[in-house]
């Protein structure tokens, strides 16, 4: 299963990332976590120091082209739609690009960094759109086998929907607070994701029992209450009502999003961003 966390700014994605990251690590799958957020909050929750030395996607691209046969002055959009083949991501055992591109947490866990954060993008001549590219073709090309799973902690808001990052992953999971601002915002992505029929579901974070559900345009999947082990990033901390509430969380991910369709939906929508441009 491939998840990418969203939501509003403040909301806790990095902190639930992590501990969705907790829960499959305990189950025994292997995990790729990626970490495309500016702030690279998930990293740091990961215990992983990011440094100029770190690969990063966004220092990757001359060899994710390579990876992906591109020419560099082709449109990025003619990766998925010239009908070339495509090559296979994976995890055990890892292709070139994958082992070039990912830090050890530890035997059964990697990350990646887009590295948005970082001081070099600073007078680069991109925006985040540019440098996380290569992450909107390589989602859907990764294929994960039997106890694989991904997990992507994303930009907050909804700026990276419209520029179709996630569209390669299974579902987007929006992690809300009872705020009318964090509420908002996940009616927003709903909407977006609508377009291009991505299955989403809402999580609600720092929930209590006195608390009544938001009403929203999406269905929601759970609800994780405060926990001081999610706040330290602390899995030997965290209340079993915590893990289970994230465990029954994503089995009502794995129930309602079908795998498999991410290359389908990154063509589409790529294919209608040429034609609206025309």
């Amino acid at each position: 299963m491939k998840i990418a966390f969203i939501g509003k700014g403040g909301s806790g994605k990095s902190s639930l990332a992590w501990l969705a990251y907790s829960v499959l690590h305990r189950d025994n799958e292997r995990v790729l976590l990626i970490d495309a957020d500016h702030n690279m909050d998930l990293a740091h929750n990961l215990g992983a120091a990011v440094s100029e030395q770190t690969p990063t996607l966004h220092r990757s691209h001359p060899e994710f082209l390579v990876a992906v046969r591109q020419s560099a002055s082709a449109r990025w959009s003619d990766i998925v739609l010239d009908g070339r083949t495509l090559p296979a991501f994976t995890l055990n055992p890892k292709d070139d690009f994958t082992r070039s591109i990912t830090i050890a947490i530890n035997n059964t866990t990697d990350l990646i960094v887009v590295g948005l954060g970082a001081e070099d993008i600073l007078f680069s001549g991109k925006c985040a759109h540019g440098h996380s590219a290569p992450l909107k073709f390589y989602l859907p090309l990764l294929h994960l086998a039997a106890q694989e799973s991904l997990i992507v902690d994303g930009v907050a808001g909804v700026d990276m929907m419209n520029f179709g990052l996630f569209n390669g992953v299974d579902a987007i999971v929006t992690v809300i607070e009872n705020h009318p601002n964090s509420i908002r915002v996940a009616n927003e992505v709903a909407r977006i994701a609508l377009h291009t029929q991505l299955p989403i579901f809402a999580l609600i974070n720092k929930h209590s029992a006195s608390d009544t559900l938001p009403t929203l345009s999406l269905p929601i999947i759970g609800t994780i209450p405060n926990d001081e082990g999610i706040r330290h990033a602390d899995s030997t901390q965290l209340n079993a009502a915590t893990t289970e509430a994230m465990a029954i969380a994503l089995e009502n991910i794995r129930k309602h999003a079908p795998t498999g369709n991410g290359l389908a939906r990154v063509q589409k929508f790529e294919a209608a961003r040429l034609q609206a441009r025309a």
